[in-house]
């Protein structure tokens, strides 16, 4: 999503850009579990709603990001 590498992703939370690396590819693959204000960062950096990290299937994040868009 947004073009960023995991790497990019990470420096940009403030991790930096290895540690940040690992760490998100393990909240990609659910391997870890992040708190609710590295989420809240995570949506913020990528510009989508913290609803949008949650949804349980890509219909509904599409509703969420085009009923924040309107």
């Amino acid at each position: 999503m947004r073009g960023l590498s995991q790497r990019q992703l990470g420096g940009l939370l403030g991790l930096g850009k290895a540690t940040g690396g690992v760490r998100v590819n393990r909240y990609e693959q659910q391997t870890s579990k992040s708190d609710i204000q590295t989420a809240a960062d995570l949506a913020t950096v990528l510009q989508v709603p913290l609803a949008y990290l949650f949804a349980d299937t890509e219909e509904l994040a599409a509703h969420i990001l085009d009923f924040t868009q309107t």
